[in-house]
């Protein structure tokens, strides 16, 4: 049944290119994905309950829905969903002082991060991780953004950075030049 879809789970596995789920209804909750079983209909990929295409967001792209599509490839487009926009703004001012004709100081001022704007990152594009919907109580699985930037350290940013990138700093400096 693999050769009726161009979707190839062990390619996608080891090369880290997801095959693309079907919007099956885009009104029911995000994160609900199902399965075609082929004769024995349609289930909900994380329950096994038996359901219909209409009751889930997302159908997995396999064989059996390939043959019920008429399609090889039923999957849905490129950018059907965004995830968050990355705006960075690092601002540096310098001002150059003479004390005498061959010594100058340098003051200046770094600002990293200046607007405070948290990046969240790319929300997890495997469907296959629907599985997973917490790991150890946080976040996690398909369409999560909890571990794809950062580790989950930060509960205040919604695990999204550790000590370093989501935060705003400022550093002063001094610069003596003869």
């Amino acid at each position: 049944m693999a050769s009726t879809a161009f979707c190839d789970y062990g390619f996608s596995q080891v090369f880290g290119n997801p095959c693309r789920p079907i919007l099956s209804n885009a009104k029911a909750p995000i994160g609900t994905v199902g399965i075609n079983t082929g004769a024995g209909g349609y289930i909900n990929y994380v329950t096994g309950a038996s359901i219909s295409p209409s009751d889930v967001h997302w159908l997995w792209s396999n064989g059996y829905e390939a043959l019920a599509r008429n399609n090889p490839f039923p999957g849905v487009g490129r950018n059907t969903l965004r995830g968050d926009s990355f705006n960075d703004l690092d601002l540096t001012v310098a001002k150059n002082i003479k004390l005498t004709e061959r010594l100058t100081t340098i003051l200046q001022i770094s600002a990293f991060n200046s607007l405070n704007r948290g990046y969240y990152g790319t929300p997890d594009p495997n469907i296959e991780d629907s599985l997973y919907p917490t790991l150890y109580g946080t976040p996690a699985g398909f369409l999560s953004n909890y571990y794809s930037a950062g580790g989950g350290e930060s509960p205040v940013a919604g695990g999204a950075f550790g000590a370093g990138p989501g935060n705003r700093s400022i550093q002063l400096a001094a610069k003596i030049v003869f």
